[in-house]
């Protein structure tokens, strides 16, 4: 389960919105380059915007309202320059105004 604490409106927004995302590569050498696909998912009313945030470590950093990709294109290549744990994190809004979390772990070796 998803650490939430601070963000009511995506724990409200779940069983509207269910982000799905997958990687090419979950572990591998440094540099690593990654693709990601959001694309299957599929929410009730239609996706906005796709916004993906990477954070070292595995636990979820405060949300510093920026992310490193913001746009309606669900698919993105990221390369991760250093050995370490990465959080991978995906935000995604739908048209009417919901919004939910997915992340997922990559190991840099």
């Amino acid at each position: 389960m998803h650490r939430m604490a601070g963000l009511p409106h995506l724990r409200s927004s779940l069983k509207y919105l269910k982000p799905q995302l997958s990687a090419s590569v979950e572990r591998g050498p440094a540099p690593l380059t990654v693709s990601f696909d959001a694309s299957r998912t599929f929410p009730r009313y239609g996706v906005m915007r796709f916004n993906y945030d990477v954070t070292w470590g595995p636990h979820e950093a405060e949300d510093d309202g920026y992310y490193l990709y913001s746009g309606n294109n669900p698919q993105w290549t990221h390369t991760f320059a250093e050995y370490g744990i990465y959080l991978v994190i995906l935000d995604v809004e739908a048209n009417s105004g919901k919004s939910a979390r997915v992340t997922k772990v990559i190991f840099v070796l």
